[in-house]
């Protein structure tokens, strides 16, 4: 059998005020692409379909649009799961009416699991849940998340002679995280040890945007759909193609063409403005001065710019001047002392004589 791991698609997310639907469309019409091209019996969706409980319409548009062609057009069943910045309600509107057409949707936990079957494959559901709801609404008496999925997990017949895998949105123990990933509590309290995980035979996630493999061929991140935070400028992003036969699984991870790329440039000022790109970029200048107008210079050549930092610009002051308390400094010192820590040169003497005389006044007021 052969099925298609995705997650954290985050339709209708902005960065840095700037729409990415445009370009989450593209890439989802690649994967319909890749989808028509090779032969798969089912796609697994693990979480964060949106990126806030209340999506922009364009959003809800895209991903009917995408169901659409992948469940009625090409007859490839569709697994889908709530994440922690989706609305449970909205996801699993309609979703037993749904599971006639060959999706299947799980907003809410669903107490005692029970799995749904395809051949050999017996594929169990586990949306974001809080532990709050697991106590109050389903009676789950545990002090912790690990707890509660320990119990959960324990009390599952699962057949031996099936492989039984689990789709679930959690962040587990040796995990490498983005910037763009909302915890789903403070701290890392939610955070699960990979046994929890040990009833099934294989564990497909959401929630952290890298792809990576937590334990070999067994427990499973996809990662995002797009690259999110600048922190992940260098990753590859993919989906995982999980093919499985008598001789286990094998993970092959599958790339989309994007329509920009997310990328960190860096050089001197006058070295960027030799060069121009439609990707969504963020600049590291090396310049050792501030540069007047920087960034709305840089953008006629790179029109989505994110965001501009001078990697080579020390923001601390001199040590000569770091060891010095500021006590009750005037005010014309304290200028100089700023503009050294930012120019890293001596503030010239007319600069000096203006900024006395501004000072001078100021402090007599």
């Amino acid at each position: 059998m052969r099925f298609l791991h995705t997650a954290d698609w985050h339709l209708g997310k902005n960065l840095n005020e700037r729409s990415l639907l445009e370009d989450q469309q593209v890439i989802l019409n690649n994967m319909l692409h890749w989808i028509r091209q090779n032969s798969i019996d089912a796609l697994f969706i693990c979480g964060d379909i949106y990126d806030r409980s209340l999506p922009p319409k364009e959003a809800v548009r895209l991903l009917d649009d995408f169901l659409r062609q992948c469940v009625l057009e090409l007859e490839v069943p569709v697994f889908l799961i709530a994440g922690n910045h989706d609305s449970p309600e909205r996801i699993s509107y309609a979703s037993s009416l749904l599971e006639g057409a060959g999706l299947y949707v799980r907003g809410f936990a669903e107490l005692p699991l029970k799995p749904v079957v395809m051949g050999k494959a017996h594929i169990y559901m586990w949306p974001y849940t809080e532990l709050s709801t697991l106590r109050w609404q389903y009676g789950v008496d545990a002090d912790s998340m690990e707890e509660a999925l320990r119990e959960i997990f324990s009390g599952i017949s699962l057949d031996p002679k099936a492989i039984n895998i689990l789709l679930a949105h959690e962040y587990v123990m040796g995990g490498i995280e983005s910037e763009s990933e909302r915890p789903l509590v403070m701290g890392k309290a939610s955070a699960l040890s990979s046994e929890v995980f040990s009833p099934f035979d294989l564990v497909l996630l959401g929630h952290l945007h890298r792809p990576q493999s937590v334990k070999k061929d067994e427990i499973l991140y996809s990662g995002s759909l797009l690259k999110y935070s600048k922190s992940e400028a260098l990753s590859v992003k993919s989906a995982n193609l999980i093919e499985i036969n008598e001789e286990g699984a094998k993970v092959t991870p599958v790339t989309f063409p994007v329509l920009r790329d997310l990328r960190v440039v860096r050089g001197d000022f006058s070295e960027l403005l030799l060069d121009t790109s439609e990707d969504f970029v963020y600049m590291e200048l090396t310049d050792k001065k501030l540069m007047a107008d920087a960034m709305s210079r840089l953008r006629a050549n790179y029109p989505n710019a994110l965001g501009l930092e001078y990697v080579s610009l020390e923001r601390r002051l001199p040590v000569r001047l770091a060891a010095k308390g500021t006590g009750q400094m005037d005010l014309s010192s304290a200028f100089e002392r700023f503009y050294m820590s930012v120019r890293e040169e001596d503030l010239p003497a007319d600069y000096r004589d203006v900024t006395e005389k501004v000072a001078s006044g100021l402090e007599s007021v």
